[in-house]
């Protein structure tokens, strides 16, 4: 009976050793992902050529070559199962198509960054995947944080007083070139929306400091909302207007929906409405189009 207890307490403690392990390892990989988030954009002084690119691939692919072997680590670990969905096998299926389509149907084929990049993000994927809602909700908070960095430094060069990465454009962010860098903000732009409609903040009520820190990301929220409306002008994208007119729309649809089933009751005011928005469109079309002409035209 004796033996049978001490067996007991020993299988007892070995799980919470293998707990605590596991818990342990998840902390460490939300905290290189956080870091990831927050200070990649902003890798552009390494003493590589062209360190905006150069030096953000080699961080990112040191970075997830450490955060995998510390997921591997914690799936022999644990005994968490590790499923695949449809959108899981979907995503492997073209990261295969594109493989093959590089190594066996291209004639040529040279070392390509991003390729390597998305064999990273696809590894990436498959470990935030694994990671609870609430290590998710920091890991969008990092994401905010680094774009609004990335504001400064734009806000910073707009004035003159930080050079860009550009001999030609003023403002590149950490980039290389305006492009990428109006490309990642409006690419964060949508969670920044979603979390000042949503009001909450994904942080959970009850605990100690909470109006602080609702407070912080709130600010962090405005800041990355209200830069990004500020500084995309000054970039000249009309990629990143159209995400930004799409992005609002699709995060206030039910919003415009119920604006418009409240005041189309009358068949002149929604005439009214429905020729003010093929207006808008029109209008919209036009401005995108002679924004920068040249280039909507082939050239520079």
């Amino acid at each position: 009976m004796q033996k049978d207890i001490e067996m007991t307490l020993k299988i007892d403690c070995t799980k919470i050793r293998i707990l605590r392990l596991e818990h342990s390892i998840n902390l460490l990989i939300v905290l290189l992902l956080f870091s990831l988030y927050v200070f990649l954009p902003s890798i552009d002084f390494l003493p590589f050529r062209r360190s905006p690119v150069t030096g953000k691939f080699i961080i990112f692919l040191l970075a997830t070559l450490l955060i995998v072997c510390l997921f591997l680590g914690k799936l022999k670990v644990s005994d968490e199962s590790f499923s695949i969905g449809r959108i899981d096998i979907s995503i492997l299926l073209l990261v295969v198509y594109i493989t093959f389509n590089r190594y066996f149907f291209q004639p040529t084929y040279g070392f390509s960054i991003r390729f390597y990049e998305l064999l990273g993000l696809l590894a990436l994927y498959f470990v935030i995947k694994s990671l609870t809602p609430k290590h998710h909700s920091w890991l969008l908070i990092a994401a905010i944080i680094g774009a609004n960095i990335q504001i400064i430094i734009g806000w910073l060069q707009l004035y003159g007083l930080i050079e860009s990465n550009s001999s030609v454009l003023k403002v590149t962010g950490g980039f290389f070139n305006s492009g990428p860098y109006s490309g990642y903000l409006v690419a964060v732009f949508p969670i920044g929306l979603q979390f000042l409609k949503n009001g909450n903040f994904l942080i959970e009520d009850g605990k100690k400091y909470i109006n602080i820190r609702k407070a912080i990301v709130h600010f962090a929220v405005v800041l990355n909302i209200i830069g990004c409306v500020t500084i995309i002008p000054a970039l000249r994208s009309r990629a990143a207007f159209i995400v930004i007119f799409f992005t609002v729309g699709y995060i206030y649809r039910k919003n415009i929906q119920s604006f418009f089933e409240k005041n189309t009751k009358k068949r002149v005011v929604k005439v009214l409405l429905v020729l003010g928005a093929i207006c808008c469109m029109i209008t919209s079309i036009i401005f995108i189009y002679n924004f920068k002409k040249g280039s909507t035209e082939g050239g520079c």
